[in-house]
């Protein structure tokens, strides 16, 4: 749940810059490196890991 939470503060934070995004799966690793500096580290590496998840995901799914 605490994770959850966390995920959603980052997303409240990246939509400074990126007023568009309502989740993080509206976030592309490139433009979560370009954005970095919004985010403390344990948030930086938290949303490092779910996008790239994300994008794992859908690479498998277009396989298919």
């Amino acid at each position: 749940m605490w994770r959850r939470a966390e995920c959603e503060e980052a997303v409240r934070k990246l939509s400074a810059a990126m007023p568009t995004i309502g989740s993080l799966r509206d976030v592309s690793l490139e433009q979560l490196a370009q954005n970095r500096s919004l985010l403390p580290e344990t948030l930086y590496r938290r949303c490092r890991h779910v996008v790239s998840e994300n994008q794992r995901v859908q690479k498998v799914a277009e396989l298919f």
